[in-house]
């Protein structure tokens, strides 16, 4: 993975986990990556089976006031560990997510 796709890779997972998504099927078969059209040398995030993409539902008493973003932050840690980058607030794109099959 290059420093592109990483950024985009780390900013799609903290853009899911805002919304209280966490993202437990993330490997290389579920996602690929497109340009983005702007000239900037940047890659969004495309997500090919949204199936492992699953909503934080905390049980009262459980969640200890966190909010469902940060319980689903770190839920995500969990799964693939604690790396960590600064991502520029201009690296952070919204996954795309195909619903559709796509026919060759």
């Amino acid at each position: 993975m290059n420093v592109a796709q990483m950024m985009a890779y780390e900013g799609a997972l903290r853009d899911l986990n805002r919304q209280g998504l966490v993202w437990l099927d993330n490997k290389w078969d579920n996602f690929g990556f497109v340009p983005m059209n702007d000239g900037s040398g940047r890659v969004q995030v495309v997500v090919m089976d949204p199936g492992g993409i699953v909503p934080i539902r905390p049980s009262a008493g459980l969640a200890d006031g966190l909010s469902d973003a940060d319980i689903a932050r770190q839920v995500q840690l969990l799964v693939n560990g604690e790396f960590e980058m600064q991502i520029p607030s201009m690296a952070r794109v919204q996954p795309r997510v195909f619903t559709d099959s796509i026919a060759p």
